[in-house]
């Protein structure tokens, strides 16, 4: 069963460009004021919680502590799906340089540097909410659609994920070509999202199909958002001149009891149906406590039908 419900797409590629000059040396330049929201805000409804109050971003997740263990646990649940945390064929040695773009507390490049503590580790996001437990990671303020400070040509490896609920439709092929911007020739960029519909090998019950429509990414749908932003992370790569591009999927259980992904998968989407419940709420007339009721119906049909999530991780090289 679990064969079948992991999918495989097939690598796409571009032709390659001109060659590029030599990378600069790395050289960080201060965001414009005015780039970044450093700020957080409370949203109706959510009083405990905190939330960023970047204006003009869709982005509707908290920026508090209840958010970064959520961010944590699913660190590992990607890395225990797709066996690791660099899925891109790079060899990282002394002198890489490696960023996570939108690292919020930092989960993946802090375990990257540790892997691999010859590297030279950075780390950006729009708000101050990493938290380095020690100097070895280089944290800068960025703004991804507003241009990142770095110089063209600069890192062996661009990781950026989980900003399906972040940027626009319009802006992902934006985001696309600054991360193959700031990428070295020959560099690897490495991107995951998820495909935004629960799906069952059994057949979805109704309650499961209107989440599908109206749920988290029908939501997002509303909000001027991608939901389907996984699988075309080849696409996006392919625009922004990338090569090499290779997209896998894998599919993650809804049931807590099938195994430690399905234990963390079932966590983490109960966790973002209690989180995200005043921001549906909004969008469908409810009360968040009838969100929080209505995912617990669809977590509860998940279990019975064998539901699953289904990742992509993309990679694509940037020519030589």
């Amino acid at each position: 069963m679990a064969g079948r419900r992991q999918q495989e797409l097939q690598s796409s590629e571009r032709s390659s460009k001109a060659p590029r000059p030599n990378k600069s040396p790395i050289m960080v330049h201060p965001a414009p004021d005015g780039n970044i929201a450093t700020g957080l805000s409370l949203v109706p409804g959510t009083e405990s919680r905190q939330y960023h109050s970047k204006i003009e971003s869709i982005y509707a997740l908290p920026a508090d502590g209840q958010e970064f263990d959520r961010l944590e646990a699913q660190h590992r649940l990607i890395g225990l799906l797709f066996g690791g945390t660099v899925s891109a064929p790079i060899e990282l040695k002394t002198g890489s340089k490696v960023l996570d773009v939108g690292c919020g507390p930092g989960s993946w490049i802090k375990q990257v540097k540790t892997e691999h503590p010859e590297i030279e580790a950075y780390a950006t996001d729009f708000a101050d909410t990493f938290k380095p437990s020690d100097a070895q990671v280089k944290f800068v303020h960025g703004d991804i659609l507003k241009g990142l400070p770095f110089e063209d040509d600069t890192f062996d490896l661009v990781h950026m994920r989980f900003f399906t609920g972040a940027l626009k439709v319009s802006e992902w092929p934006v985001a696309a070509k600054e991360l193959a911007r700031i990428t070295r020739p020959g560099g690897w960029v490495q991107m995951v999202e998820p495909d935004g519909t629960l799906r069952s090998e059994r057949g979805i019950t109704d309650a499961i199909a209107d989440w599908n429509k109206r749920g988290m990414r029908g939501s997002l749908e509303k909000r001027g958002g991608e939901p389907n932003a996984g699988p075309k992370l080849h696409e996006f790569m392919a625009a922004a001149g990338l090569t090499n591009i290779d997209n896998k999927a894998k599919s993650a259980p809804m049931n807590s009891k099938v195994g430690p992904v399905g234990a963390h998968m079932n966590a983490d989407y109960q966790a973002l149906i209690t989180t995200l419940a005043p921001v549906l709420a909004q969008s469908w007339d409810m009360t968040p406590a009838e969100v929080v009721e209505w995912g617990r119906k669809v977590m509860a049909d998940c279990n019975s039908v064998e539901g699953f999530h289904n990742f992509h991780t993309a990679v694509g090289q940037k020519p030589q």
